[in-house]
């Protein structure tokens, strides 16, 4: 076989292999844009029939093409609307409101989805408000209940103060100042003193309804002399109790 005779051959290959990939494109691009048509055309279908998660799925594989968009848009608003009055049967009032948001994304200013949410949120409003009333109402007897233990704690600690401390003194710089007599005081063992101040604490808690923490409660009760107003035990954060 001659040189030119080989080389002529060679190109005709090359040629034909190239019109076989083409023709291999083509065929594959028509295959893949049948399937596209037949899925817009399906989509179509249910979107007539109203089935809209369906179409929706579809439209989803389709992407782009002819008027899919705006088809999706329709799916989008029907889908999401049934969802939302779903919900609203149910008395699931957030869910319901959630779904007619995604709506409202794929429609403009649609007065029929307006009505629905501006009356589901009058109804959370009004759900909203009865919470809110009830809440409010049960702090309200919790308080109650809370001065009541309070007053009762008072009162049942009121004789140990009264014999405990010769005077108290709620300073205007939120210190608790809680004199005994110096002399008795040296005379009491350690345990006695501490519980004289854990003492001294706890009356300053209820007294003032507790309003601050229990560390600014430790730190701001002092147990003085009354001759000389030396501290005689207080809480320090490093130390803890100390007692003299």
């Amino acid at each position: 076989m001659s040189g030119k005779l080989c080389l002529k051959l060679c190109l005709i290959i090359l040629i034909l292999a190239i019109l076989g990939g083409v023709i291999a494109g083509v065929v594959h691009n028509k295959a893949k844009l049948t399937h596209k048509n037949n899925l817009y055309q399906q989509a179509q279908i249910d979107i007539n029939s109203k089935n809209w998660a369906e179409a929706r799925d579809k439209l989803a594989i389709i992407g782009k093409y002819k008027d899919s968009e705006n088809m999706t848009k329709i799916a989008n608003y029907n889908y999401y609307l049934e969802l939302g009055d779903k919900n609203l049967q149910k008395k699931e009032y957030y869910f319901a409101l959630h779904y007619y948001k995604k709506a409202e994304e794929n429609t403009n200013n649609n007065e029929l989805l307006n009505n629905k949410i501006k009356n589901t949120k009058i109804i959370l409003e009004k759900i909203n408000a009865k919470k809110d009333k009830k809440r409010t109402e049960l702090e309200r007897k919790q308080k109650i209940k809370e001065q009541k233990e309070r007053k009762q704690q008072l009162a049942d600690i009121q004789p140990a103060i009264n014999k405990t401390f010769y005077k108290i003194d709620f300073t205007d710089y939120g210190t608790y100042d809680f004199y005994v007599d110096p002399y008795l005081w040296a005379e009491l063992p350690f345990d006695v003193k501490e519980n004289a101040f854990k003492l001294a604490v706890l009356y300053a808690k209820l007294k003032t309804n507790e309003e601050h923490s229990n560390n600014q409660y430790l730190v701001s009760t002092k147990i003085k002399s009354s001759s000389n107003k030396s501290i005689l035990a207080e809480y320090t954060i490093f130390s803890g109790i100390k007692i003299k």
